[in-house]
């Protein structure tokens, strides 16, 4: 006999034709989150080659408010629908911005992440036309997990440390599964990376374009002042983060099972501009 992993489909009951082909899906399990040494959901989705175009992150130094969010195909993270558990996750933020805020999810309560790299408008709406990404929690994990981290790059800054606790338990009819995160992630300034300063060329007698300097965004713009704004502006912003989620699902008979899922979510991030210099 075989056994054989109870598989779950998402999406609409709409009838399809014969003519219409399965759908690209990446699959991240669990197992390969480990290996690849990744902290947060944003990191495991920004490495994806789907993952284009600018999405908010630890790199965003200016209207993040510390969330981080995921863009496929670079049509903008509003179009790029995140479920949970094949549900639906309240964004964060109001008006045309929002958008789901990754933060909230611990990484140790991942199972696996499921990435439709094509349009699914048809099924889901005008917030799925650049694809999908479906977050699959542990539901049936039992004992406990201690996962802890800690980071620095080489010039000594960027400090950063973590710790996620799993914990699941077997109930009579089901299974409750708690898990725990909290990071502390530390700032780069601008200027002490080299990449921010104009490059120089010898395509013209200046060796460089005058006027052009690199400002607080990453960008570059015309300056009439020689005032330095990275020395000021964060490369990469500081962030806090404690994050709680619980997963409870029971069968209550033969044809009916109930799923609970409770998430807190708590962050202290800071954003940091150069100012205006006098003239």
């Amino acid at each position: 006999m075989v056994s054989v992993e109870r598989i779950q489909v998402t999406g609409s009951r709409i009838n399809r034709t014969d003519i219409e082909t399965a759908s690209p899906i990446t699959v991240i399990s669990s197992e390969f989150i480990a290996q690849s040494g990744y902290t947060s959901v944003a990191e495991i989705l920004s490495a994806q080659p789907t993952a284009a175009g600018m999405s908010l992150g630890a790199t965003t130094n200016n209207g993040s408010g510390g969330t981080a969010t995921v863009n496929l195909r670079g049509m903008g993270a509003q179009r790029t629908l995140v479920l949970l558990n094949g549900r639906r996750m309240v964004s964060s933020g109001t008006g045309a911005d929002s958008a789901v805020d990754l933060n909230t999810i611990p990484v140790a309560m991942i199972k696996k992440i499921e990435i439709l790299k094509d349009g699914a408008s048809a099924v889901y709406g005008s917030d799925a036309i650049a694809g999908v990404v479906n977050i699959i929690t542990k539901k049936d994990f039992v004992g406990t997990e201690l996962t802890i981290e800690g980071s620095q790059t080489d010039k000594g800054d960027a400090t950063s440390k973590g710790i996620n606790i799993l914990h699941g338990v077997e109930l009579a009819n089901g299974n409750l599964v708690l898990g725990l995160q909290y990071s502390d992630r530390g700032e780069i300034i601008q200027s002490d990376r080299d990449f921010v300063e104009p490059g120089a060329s010898s395509f013209i007698p200046q060796s460089s374009l005058a006027g052009l300097v690199a400002d607080e965004s990453g960008g570059f713009k015309s300056r009439d002042t020689s005032y330095d704004y990275t020395v000021d502006s964060y490369a990469q912003t500081p962030n806090e983060l404690l994050s709680f989620f619980t997963a409870y699902n029971a069968s209550l008979d033969s044809d009916t099972e109930l799923n609970v899922d409770l998430m807190y979510t708590s962050r202290k991030s800071n954003q940091q501009l150069a100012p205006q210099p006098g003239t």
